[in-house]
């Protein structure tokens, strides 16, 4: 099976596969190096990146990656992803999640953009969900699974990318997104027509790798809209939690007001979410 196939076919749920997470992103990363691919070095909103750039045939290039979220030396994301199994709590380990678990997606996201262009879009995302997945799993010990909710009294069905059943609470509901670049409403929407259509407080929170983009060949810019953001936070329906791994510079001030969080609070977040 190849390495595409296997990222396609990615459902995890268990914390103990954490390491199958791993074991796929460490496959993109030697594709990468046997690719013998240039670095790119890029700076926005404050903030350093990198972009991949294959140096034979025509140009191709990955999306830019955060210098100082990604684990570049192998042995550290190693000793950070066998952290991660062992579980706990402490500052250095929300640190260590939060970097191994960007530089995880990071590196599929990269393969896929140098080798699987075409269609790589909706199988990161895939790959993001059962990152996700695997550490609610490891942080609440309870299942996160996909699906939809029936409503009472209709046909349709509002779906969600990920769904825990608390343990006294009822459904927290999880919405993963590589960026908010399209469809930014979605959770939003989602998260009125459920409390409406149900009659109950509904739960739920978004997770974000980032919204950064190349543009052009050595340019890059950040793509939130901290403005449409907050008029669904206003006007549709405020989430209980967004968590962003990359941090656009256009919601710095959103996060000082607590309406966006840096991912590692979400690590922290979750139990009380379920209990």
């Amino acid at each position: 099976m190849t390495l595409l196939e296997q990222i396609k076919m990615c459902r995890l749920r268990k914390k103990e596969e954490i390491f199958v997470i791993a074991g796929l992103a460490k496959q993109a990363r030697l594709a990468l190096q046997k690719e013998k691919t240039s670095r790119i070095e890029v700076r926005n909103g404050g903030r350093k990146y990198f972009i991949l750039k294959t140096s034979r045939g025509p140009e191709i290039y990955s999306r830019p990656i955060r210098y100082d979220l990604y684990i570049q030396d192998e042995n550290e994301l190693k000793l950070a992803t066998n952290e991660m199994a062992k579980g706990g709590n402490s500052k250095s380990l929300l640190n260590n999640i939060t970097r191994a678990s960007y530089t995880f997606v990071q590196d599929i996201a990269a393969y896929l953009d140098i080798f699987e262009s075409g269609g790589s879009k909706k199988t990161l995302g895939t790959f993001f969900e059962s990152q996700i997945s695997v550490l609610i799993n490891m942080v609440t010990g309870l299942e996160a699974k996909s699906g939809s909710i029936k409503l009472p009294g209709l046909e349709e069905k509002v779906s969600w990318d990920l769904s825990v059943k608390g343990k006294t609470r009822p459904f927290l509901f999880v919405a993963t997104k590589t960026s908010t670049r399209e469809r930014l409403s979605q959770p939003f929407v989602q998260k009125l027509i459920l409390s409406k259509a149900l009659k109950k407080p509904i739960r739920a929170i978004l997770v974000v790798i980032g919204d950064v983009q190349r543009v052009k060949k050595k340019q890059i810019q950040h793509t939130f809209t901290a403005g449409q953001f907050l008029l669904y936070s206003r006007f549709v329906e405020r989430l209980d939690g967004v968590y962003y791994m990359d941090m656009p510079p256009q919601a710095d001030k959103l996060a000082k007001d607590g309406l966006l969080m840096p991912f590692k609070n979400l690590l922290n977040d979750l139990p009380a979410f379920v209990l």
